[in-house]
């Protein structure tokens, strides 16, 4: 559930331990290498962006604040590739670094890491704790972006727990604070999850409307990713409704975003394959 209040954090971290390191490669050099490294994982070569956090990881000596950023990326990392146990890992020491350097934002962003790790594995009660944590910290500094961005996430473990009400007030609160900011990344990504709510509701026609609105703001953005979610969720809303062309039709055009993206084999591929296996055999 990385956000681009995630990555932002991130960038800063890099471009901080880069200033401070007493290495040879200049402040600007290390801030570009991360951004080499976060390119990587946008698109989709984590063995490439592995590459750049090892190297930074061993070249960080004894600057903690640049170990810390390394190791909060391998984490990622890690995490995309499904190796759960090295992502929380990697997490945990970039968490207790960030703690000892009294860093409070970087630790909400450890803390919010460790809440989607703990939501992928399916332990809804750690993930909450993780994300409460970070919003705490969020809050006590002041940080709308990062508010937005774990209210986001506490508004999907609610949903997984069918506390419907809960998820759809944490969503409008985190598409509010998104529309202030700006951020229509983040407007696009609450859009979808009170889609999801919608849908879990019965009420597919407001689903629906959720969904093109996430839709239109992830094509203005470019964003194949909430696309391809965006796209396979209002398959699942026309299957709901029975009209199976259209269902396949939003499917077949979300499998061939991932594909796009390299992202073939991803989960959310996966479930749209099933789909178009349940359903399009017509």
């Amino acid at each position: 559930m990385r956000s681009s209040w995630v990555v932002a954090i991130v960038l800063l971290t890099a471009a901080q331990a880069g200033a401070q390191a007493p290495g040879s490669m200049t402040a600007s050099g290390r801030n570009a290498q991360d951004q080499i490294g976060q390119q990587k994982i946008l698109q989709g070569d984590l063995a490439g962006a592995e590459v750049v956090y090892r190297a930074m990881l061993a070249g960080a000596g004894a600057d903690k604040i640049w170990q810390a950023a390394a190791l909060n990326n391998l984490g990622i990392i890690a995490q995309d590739r499904g190796d759960l146990a090295t992502a929380e890992e990697y997490q945990k020491r970039a968490l207790a670094l960030d703690t000892e350097l009294g860093r409070k934002e970087n630790q909400g962003v450890d803390l919010n890491s460790l809440g989607d790790i703990a939501a992928v594995r399916g332990d809804l009660a750690a993930a909450e704790d993780y994300y409460k944590r970070a919003l705490a910290l969020a809050e006590q500094l002041g940080k709308r972006d990062g508010q937005a961005a774990i209210l986001t996430n506490l508004g999907i473990i609610a949903q997984g727990r069918r506390d419907l009400a809960t998820a759809e007030d944490l969503e409008k609160r985190a598409l509010a604070l998104n529309v202030e900011l700006g951020s229509k990344q983040g407007q696009a990504m609450n859009l979808g999850e009170l889609g999801n709510v919608a849908q879990m509701h019965g009420d597919l026609a407001m689903s629906e409307d959720y969904q093109k609105r996430a839709l239109a703001l992830n094509t203005e953005l470019g964003r194949k990713e909430g696309q391809a979610i965006n796209l396979g969720n209002l398959g699942r809303i026309a299957r709901s409704r029975g009209n199976l062309p259209a269902a396949c039709d939003f499917y077949r055009k979300s499998l061939t975003l991932y594909e796009d993206m390299n992202a073939r084999w991803s989960q959310n591929a996966s479930t749209v394959r099933n789909n178009i296996a349940r359903s399009c055999q017509h």
